[in-house]
């Protein structure tokens, strides 16, 4: 679903439409605490057909409850860029983008966005909690000078300390096999 202009935005979602770019961007926060200054974008590619995702701001993303496409979930443990209040199917956005500022990624955040070929975490994140990356279409990961996480020579996303895989590609050439290193 690409629609030609969204859905109008429901009372209590945050998001916002301008009419000069109804087609293009859509908008709203996504802060854990009325005192995180999170936001979210949602904005059409070059292609006309895919989105960017974009969280920036200042602060701790909201945790959600399960994967965006969970059809029986409750509105408010739905992520404020679902399909419903969008118009924009979970599977016409192809890359996150989490900016300078945002200091925790909440949990369930991008769970379900399986089509996402490229994540760009800020250096200033320092927490992503339980289920917060879909790593299903995945082909790359930029990390930028960030002191908790690091990309591998083969792709994949650790801690920093090489202890912990957090999100293997799965968008990445064909493996048969992979040795998590010592």
């Amino acid at each position: 679903l690409a629609p030609s202009a969204f859905a109008a935005p429901d009372e209590g979602n945050g998001s916002t439409a301008s009419s000069e770019q109804e087609a293009e961007t859509l908008n709203g926060t996504c802060g854990a605490t009325a005192s995180d200054a999170v936001n979210w974008a949602l904005k059409q590619n070059p292609d006309g057909e895919t989105y960017t995702l974009t969280i920036s701001g200042s602060g701790v993303m909201k945790d959600y409850t399960g994967n965006i496409n969970k059809p029986n979930a409750k509105k408010e443990d739905l992520q404020p860029w679902n399909v419903y209040d969008t118009g924009v199917s979970y599977d016409h956005i192809t890359k996150v983008v989490v900016a300078d500022g945002i200091t925790t990624v909440g949990a369930f955040a991008f769970n379900g966005l399986n089509c996402v070929e490229e994540y760009d975490i800020a250096n200033t994140v320092t927490k992503l909690n339980n289920w917060a990356l879909d790593v299903q279409a995945v082909k790359t990961f930029n990390i930028h000078d960030n002191q908790n996480f690091v990309v591998n020579e083969d792709g994949i996303l650790m801690s920093a300390d090489s202890m912990t895989l957090i999100g293997y590609p799965g968008g990445k050439s064909a493996v048969d096999e992979y040795t998590i290193p010592t």
